[in-house]
């Protein structure tokens, strides 16, 4: 009877080198693919976003979802609460800031947990609170967290012991980071586009890329036929490029490619430097972008600078459109809003 012959030690030593080749070849395509396809589900969380937005404002007679809570007059406002710490809004910018307590507070049960917000404008990183009905109705909000947002997702899942806590000097807002999203919308889908004789619009505080100076304008009363060219004009973006770079990077990189979504509800990931340069809302006739300090450490918990220094200087581009909603981020030079007299 034959002798049944198996494998030498060199043999078996072949094949598991083999394999072991096989797995270092595949593994990063793998992960590759991987990364590709949560940077796909990531345009298609902008593009739902954006398409949400547009739900509602075929609901409410062509409004861009916004905070529309208003002081009218002395001792009048346009909005009713059912928290009593919620109704004597002094301004229009704190009623925002208590649109934004109330339907969290209504969407989580936290009513004694939460303050009220307060020196916070909730129009960047928790619009999509004024579009939940259009979402899923829940909060925290799992589509408005980019895939790859590894701090929000972990936020996420428990949103009463979350870490790292931001280092953030307006404590009432730190209850309510689980709650935000990956994404933030334009400053003139919510603002008007320019300051002008009547009074002056948002614009970037220089030193901090996460804060605004405040306008002395009205909230909320933008219209989406005000759009002009919707397939042009960036409406949602992502906050930084979690997908594409070696690093993060904040989006006003300009090899950043983040996810964007336009007016039209089209989505994409262009590189940053392709979109027009912007301009200093308040000063449209200047030539010269908004410049601004991409400054990490205000918060603690955001990526680094591309060179690990404490800060950086960035351009506007898409997040202040010459123009705002009349303007053109890709595909075409920029509207004349006196520039070029």
């Amino acid at each position: 009877m034959a002798r049944r012959r198996g494998f030498t030690l060199i043999e078996l030593l072949i094949v598991i080198a083999i394999i072991a080749l096989l797995i270092a070849i595949l593994l990063p395509a793998l992960a590759k693919n991987r990364k590709i396809a949560k940077k796909l589900l990531c345009e298609s969380q902008v593009r739902q976003y954006a398409l949400a937005t547009t739900n509602y404002s075929t609901d409410f007679q062509d409004k861009v979802a916004s905070y529309t809570w208003r002081v009218t007059g002395r001792n009048q406002r346009n909005y009713r609460s059912r928290y009593s710490d919620l109704r004597n809004a002094p301004t229009d910018w704190q009623a925002a800031m208590d649109q934004a307590t109330d339907i969290v507070r209504r969407g989580t049960g936290r009513d004694r947990e939460l303050r009220r917000l307060t020196q916070r404008l909730p129009h960047r990183r928790m619009t999509h609170f004024i579009i939940n009905d259009y979402l899923q109705q829940r909060l925290p909000e799992k589509s408005m967290a980019c895939p790859e947002d590894r701090i929000l997702l972990d936020w996420q899942r428990d949103p009463f012991n979350f870490f790292p806590v931001p280092t953030d000097a307006r404590v009432s807002a730190v209850p309510y980071y689980p709650y935000m999203s990956s994404y933030q919308v334009v400053s003139a889908s919510w603002v008007k586009d320019q300051g002008d004789a009547q009074g002056r619009t948002v614009e970037q505080t220089l030193d901090d890329h996460n804060l605004f100076v405040m306008a002395n304008t009205p909230y909320g009363t933008r219209k989406l036929h005000e759009v002009v060219f919707p397939s042009q004009k960036v409406f949602v973006f992502e906050y930084f490029d979690y997908h594409l770079a070696r690093q993060d990077l904040f989006y006003a990189y300009e090899d950043a490619r983040c996810s964007v979504a336009m007016f039209d509800g089209s989505a994409k990931s262009p590189y940053t430097g392709e979109a027009n340069p912007g301009f200093q809302p308040n000063n449209p006739e200047n030539e010269d972008r908004t410049r601004y300090f991409y400054d990490p450490s205000k918060l603690n918990y955001e990526p680094a600078t591309r060179s690990g220094e404490v800060r950086e200087r960035v351009g506007g581009f898409y997040r202040w459109t010459r123009g705002g909603l009349k303007g053109i981020d890709y595909g075409a030079n920029e509207i004349n809003t006196g520039q070029l007299d």
